[in-house]
């Protein structure tokens, strides 16, 4: 079977990929439909913004999560062992000067999220929504 295309996505530079987001709070990452379950659920928080599960597109992009239990941080890092981003439970994190950024998350359900904005700034990757 042949699809016809209905939008075209340019990037003006290399990103490490992208993810769609339906209306349904559906996710795929370049094209591939990624296995959401309750507790990896796109969500809206109280202020409208919308928040993705961080190892979840992490772990599509071929970035590694890791986790720190007792200071409360999950950092990124990418193939290379750059490490990306600092995720912290608020934004005042002291950072090293290897990382490039701290940026808040919320947990729900047991589960690091990170606003979609974040997930385009300091993750490289491009987010289109499926407005149908």
């Amino acid at each position: 079977a042949q699809a016809t295309p209905t939008k075209a996505v340019v990037f003006p530079y290399e990103y490490a990929g992208y993810l769609q987001l339906s209306p349904q709070g559906e996710l795929s990452a370049n094209g591939q439909s990624l296995s959401l379950d309750a507790a990896t659920e796109v969500f809206a928080d109280e202020e409208g913004i919308i928040m993705l599960p961080l190892r979840k597109i992490c772990d599509s992009f071929g970035y590694t999560v890791g986790w720190d239990r007792t200071a409360r941080t999950a950092s990124v890092t990418d193939a290379a062992g750059t490490q990306l981003l600092l995720v912290s439970p608020d934004d005042t994190t002291k950072l090293d000067q290897d990382v490039p950024s701290a940026i808040a998350y919320a947990l729900k359900n047991g589960t690091t999220y990170i606003s979609a904005a974040d997930v385009e700034a300091f993750l490289n990757v491009i987010i289109t929504q499926d407005l149908q």
